[in-house]
C-alpha cells in the first residue's frame, strides 16, 4: 500500500471518528504499524467515548489520556460535574450556589439560579398568603349571619355547616355533616337542587334562585340560594348562602299578585299591615280600625307615632330610624304600647322591613295584639306573690316583706297575727275540697276587708295566714282582730262553719327578733284553738248531720236503724253506755254519704262500677269527720266497719267474723233490715217476713249468726209494731 494512499485511509478513518455514529472496532494492522497511528486512534477514540457519555449526562467516564485535548475534555467533565452538584443543590431550594468561571454557561446557570430562587420566594409568600386567606375564609365562613352551606359538587354531600345554618334549620352539626340533602329530606322539592346545579354548569354559579326547604320538624320555609364553585383539595364543591325569606315572601308575594289577590289579603287579614314613611302612616288595611279605633281615613297620612304610648315612643322611633338606615336592630320584633282612640291602652307586637314604596324607603309593618298575651303575663308574674286561691300575698311575699319591715324602725311598732282556719280538715272531709276553698276564700275575704289598706295580708300554709300591721301597738292589733271575729259570727254561709284562730304579738323595737315574734303570735293562736276547736267541730258535725236530713228518706232510715241497734243492744246485754253509743253510731252511720251526690244516692237504675266506688266511701269518709271530734272517737269505728260482713266480702277492710266490732255487727243487721223495709226511688219496700228471711239467710255468710238469732227471736216483734203503725 502507498503511502498516499495509507494517508487518505487514515484522513478516512479520523473523520469517522467524528462524523459517523458507528465505526470499525480496530484499524487495519497496515496502519496499526504506522509509527503513532495507533496512539493518536486510541485518544480519539477515548475523547469520543467520553463527549458521548457527556452527551448523554453521564460525567463518570475515566479518561486516561494524556495533553491538551484530553485536559480540555477532563475540563468540560469536571465542570459538568459541578454543574450536576450545583443543579441538584438548587432542587432542593438551595439558593446559595453560583458558578465562578466565566462564559455563556455560568451566566445563564447564574441568572436561572437568580430567577429560580425569585420564583420559589414568591411560591412559598403565596403559600403563606393561601394559609392566612384559609383561615379568614373558616372565620368568616363560621361567624357570617347567613346560613352559609358547603357541600360536594358530585353528590350534595354536605361537608361543613354554620351555626346559623343548625339555628335556623334546627339541626345539630354532627346530624347533617357527612350527609346527602336526600338523606335529611331538606329539599321539599328534589328537582330543587337539580336547577341549581344545571344553572351553576352554564355560568360558574347561581344566585338568588328560590327554593323551599325543609327544617327538622318538617316546617318549610322559602329561601333564597346563591352558590359558587369551588376546590377542596381539588375536588369540587359548593359554597352556598341561604336566606329565609319566608316572612318576606309572604308579603312581597302578597303586594306583588294581582289586585284582587292581594286585596282579599290585605283586606281580610287578621294582623294590621301598615306602610310607614317618611315618619306616616301611609296605607293600613282594615283590622287596624279594630285595633286603633280610628278610621283609616283618620290613619292615612297621621304621623305613626301619634298612636305610641309616651313611654314607648322614643325607644320606637329610634329603632325605626335604625332599620331605615340598614343598621342591625336588637329584636325582630318590637313590642309596645298605643293609645287607641278611647284612651284604653293596648299591648302590639311589630314585626318590620325595609321595603321601597313609590321609589323612596319606607318600612312594611305587620302589628298584632298582644294584649291579652301581656295580661296572661301579668297573671303569671302576680302568681308569683299570690295565693292563686285566695288573691291573698304568698309566702315568697311575705317572707320579703317581713325583712323589709324589721330592718327599717319607722315602721315599729310592727304588729303579727297569725291565723289558723279552724276545722278546714273536717269540712273538707265532710263537705268536699270545694267546700273547704270556699271556707278558706271567705275567711280571706274578711281578713282582707276588716284589715287597713297598707296592712299585708298573706297566705302562709294550707289553713296558715299572717298578718302584718305596720305602725300598729297591741291595743289596735286587739281591735283589728275583735272586728275580724265579728264579721266572721255575721256571716251567713251554707253548710261550712266560719272559725279561725288568732294570736297576736308586737315587735316594739330594734332589739325584738322578729322571728321570735312570729313564734310568739303562733303560739298564742295555738293556745287559743286548744279552746275553741272542738266546739267549732261540733258544730261542723251538726251542720253535716242538718244536710244529710235534709233528705226525708235518709234521716227516716238513720233515726230507724238507731231505734233498731239500740234494741239489739239492749237483749245483748250490753251496758246503757254501750246502748247509747250504739244508737248515736246508729243515728250517724250514713254521716259519709253527705259528699255523695244526691243523683247517685237516689239513682232508680243500677250503679255504674265508678259510681259504687263513690258509694263505698261512705264509711271511711263518715269515720274521718267523726274521728276528729274526741266524744265521737269511739263510735267512728263502728261507722267504719259497719259495712264489713262475717265471710270477710265486705268493705272498707274485708274484715271477718269477730275482727269485726260487736257494735259494727249490730249496726250491719239494723241497716240493711230497715233499707229492706223501706221505699226507696230504685225499689220497692219489703214486708217485714220477707226482710227477716233474707237475714235469715244470710247468717254466717254476711251477718253474725247469733246476733241474727237474737234480733229474730227477741227483737223483730217488739219493732215490728212500729212498723204496723
Amino acid at each position: 500500500m502507498s503511502d498516499s494512499n495509507k494517508l487518505d485511509i487514515i484522513i478516512k478513518l479520523l473523520l469517522n471518528l467524528i462524523k459517523d455514529k458507528e465505526i470499525e472496532p480496530y484499524p487495519s494492522k497496515e496502519l496499526l504499524e504506522i509509527e503513532g497511528f495507533e496512539s493518536l486512534y486510541n485518544t480519539m477514540l477515548e475523547l469520543r467515548n467520553a463527549v458521548n457519555f457527556i452527551s448523554r449526562g453521564e460525567v463518570g467516564f475515566e479518561i486516561t489520556k494524556n495533553g491538551y485535548l484530553p485536559d480540555v475534555v477532563k475540563s468540560l467533565q469536571s465542570s459538568m460535574k459541578n454543574l450536576a452538584c450545583y443543579i441538584k443543590a438548587v432542587s432542593l431550594a438551595d439558593f446559595s450556589k453560583k458558578i465562578d468561571s466565566k462564559g455563556e454557561i455560568a451566566d445563564s446557570f447564574n441568572q436561572m439560579t437568580k430567577q429560580l430562587e425569585s420564583i420559589f420566594n414568591e411560591i412559598s409568600n403565596l403559600e403563606s398568603e393561601a394559609t392566612e386567606a384559609k383561615e379568614h375564609f373558616e372565620q368568616i365562613f363560621s361567624t357570617s349571619p347567613e346560613t352559609t352551606v358547603i357541600t360536594r359538587l358530585s353528590d350534595g354531600l354536605i361537608v361543613n355547616v354554620n351555626q346559623v345554618f343548625c339555628e335556623t334549620f334546627g339541626y345539630e352539626m354532627g346530624e347533617v355533616i357527612g350527609k346527602c340533602p336526600e338523606e335529611i329530606g331538606i329539599y321539599k322539592d328534589s328537582s330543587d337542587r337539580q336547577k341549581m346545579i344545571n344553572e351553576i354548569k352554564t355560568k360558574g354559579y347561581c344566585k338568588n334562585l328560590k327554593a323551599i326547604l325543609r327544617k327538622k320538624g318538617g316546617e318549610s320555609i322559602v329561601t333564597l340560594i346563591s352558590a359558587k364553585i369551588i376546590k377542596l383539595k381539588g375536588i369540587a364543591h359548593l359554597i352556598l348562602v341561604v336566606r329565609d325569606i319566608t316572612l318576606r315572601n309572604k308579603l312581597t308575594d302578597a303586594l306583588n299578585k294581582s289586585e284582587k289577590k292581594y286585596r282579599l289579603l290585605f283586606e281580610n287579614a287578621m294582623e294590621m299591615i301598615t306602610v310607614f314613611q317618611k315618619g306616616k302612616i301611609k296605607i293600613c288595611n282594615p283590622i287596624a280600625e279594630k285595633i286603633t279605633g280610628y278610621c283609616r281615613s283618620e290613619l292615612i297620612s297621621r304621623p305613626a307615632s301619634y298612636l305610641i304610648h309616651p313611654d314607648d315612643k322614643q325607644r320606637m322611633i329610634k329603632e325605626h330610624t335604625k332599620l331605615l338606615k340598614g343598621e342591625a336592630i336588637d329584636n325582630s320584633s318590637s313590642i309596645f304600647r298605643i293609645v287607641k282612640k278611647d284612651n284604653t291602652i293596648r299591648w302590639i307586637e311589630m314585626k318590620s322591613i325595609k321595603i321601597e314604596w313609590e321609589n323612596e324607603d319606607a318600612t312594611l309593618n305587620l302589628l298584632s295584639d298582644i294584649t291579652e298575651r301581656k295580661l296572661a303575663e301579668e297573671e303569671i308574674k302576680f302568681l308569683s306573690y299570690h295565693d292563686q286561691l285566695t288573691g291573698l300575698y304568698n309566702r315568697r311575699f311575705y317572707e320579703k316583706e317581713i325583712e323589709r319591715l324589721n330592718n327599717d324602725d319607722k315602721y315599729y311598732p310592727l304588729s303579727i297575727i297569725m291565723a289558723d282556719v279552724n276545722g278546714l280538715k273536717l269540712t273538707n272531709d265532710a263537705f268536699g275540697h270545694i267546700a273547704g276553698d270556699r271556707l278558706l276564700v271567705s275567711i280571706s275575704k274578711i281578713l282582707k276587708r276588716k284589715c287597713r289598706k297598707n296592712d299585708i295580708v298573706a297566705r302562709i300554709g294550707g289553713d296558715e295566714f299572717v298578718i302584718l300591721l305596720p305602725n300598729t301597738d297591741a291595743e289596735d292589733a286587739r281591735s283589728i282582730i275583735n272586728r275580724i271575729h265579728e264579721a266572721i259570727t255575721n256571716e251567713d254561709t251554707e253548710n261550712i262553719v266560719l272559725s279561725v284562730s288568732m294570736g297576736l304579738a308586737v315587735k316594739k323595737d330594734v332589739f325584738d327578733d322578729v322571728h321570735d315574734v312570729f313564734k310568739k303570735a303562733e303560739d298564742n293562736m295555738y293556745k287559743y284553738k286548744l279552746s275553741k276547736s272542738e266546739n267549732m267541730k261540733k258544730k261542723t258535725i251538726d251542720r253535716a248531720i242538718e244536710k244529710l236530713y235534709k233528705n226525708k228518706i235518709e234521716a227516716q232510715h238513720s233515726k230507724n236503724v238507731s231505734i233498731i241497734c239500740g234494741a239489739i243492744a239492749y237483749e245483748l246485754k250490753l251496758n246503757p253506755d254501750q246502748i247509747k253509743n250504739i244508737k248515736i253510731a246508729g243515728l250517724m252511720h250514713d254521716i259519709g254519704k253527705i259528699t255523695i251526690d244526691e243523683d247517685i244516692i237516689n239513682k232508680p237504675g243500677k250503679l255504674s262500677k265508678e259510681e259504687w266506688a263513690i258509694v263505698k266511701r261512705h264509711p271511711e269518709i263518715g269515720y274521718h269527720i267523726l274521728n276528729t271530734v274526741d266524744k265521737f272517737s269511739e263510735i267512728s269505728k263502728f261507722v267504719l266497719e259497719h259495712h264489713e260482713q262475717w265471710d270477710g266480702s265486705g268493705y272498707p277492710k274485708g274484715l271477718k267474723e269477730n275482727e269485726i266490732s260487736l257494735q259494727s255487727r249490730i249496726i250491719a243487721i239494723a241497716d240493711s233490715f230497715n233499707d229492706m223495709t223501706i221505699e226507696r226511688p230504685y225499689k220497692k219496700a219489703s214486708t217485714v217476713e220477707e226482710a227477716v228471711n233474707e237475714i235469715k239467710q244470710n247468717a254466717g255468710i254476711k251477718f253474725d249468726p247469733f246476733i241474727v238469732k237474737v234480733f229474730i227471736d227477741k227483737v223483730v216483734k217488739k219493732i215490728q209494731r212500729t212498723y204496723d203503725n
